[in-house]
């Protein structure tokens, strides 16, 4: 946010990953950190306030899929976020 700010847009994020091109920030990415930090903030347990049970083979089958489905969702945004970006890129040339 602060480089955005500042005007340095050319900077890589570095979501990429090592074999996409690079992505330069912007308010896009923002907002998805920030949208995956609220959500991870959600997800943290509270201080014991939920009666504890015995874990089945269908939690870990659960956790499996929805960790699975996570990813998916976060490439397949984090793919969209690029084609946005280097189609901006074109119209402005």
């Amino acid at each position: 946010t602060v480089n955005l700010l500042r005007g340095r847009t050319d900077i890589d994020c570095g979501c990429g990953g090592l074999s996409q091109a690079p992505t330069s920030l912007s308010w896009w990415v923002v907002a998805r950190n920030g949208l995956l930090a609220l959500l991870a903030l959600l997800a943290w347990p509270e201080g014991g306030g939920a009666a504890a049970r015995d874990l089945v083979w269908l939690d870990g089958v659960t956790f499996f899929g929805m960790s699975l489905a996570l990813l998916g969702l976060y490439l397949a945004f984090n793919q969209l976020l690029a084609s946005h970006l280097e189609m901006r890129k074109r119209s402005q040339s």
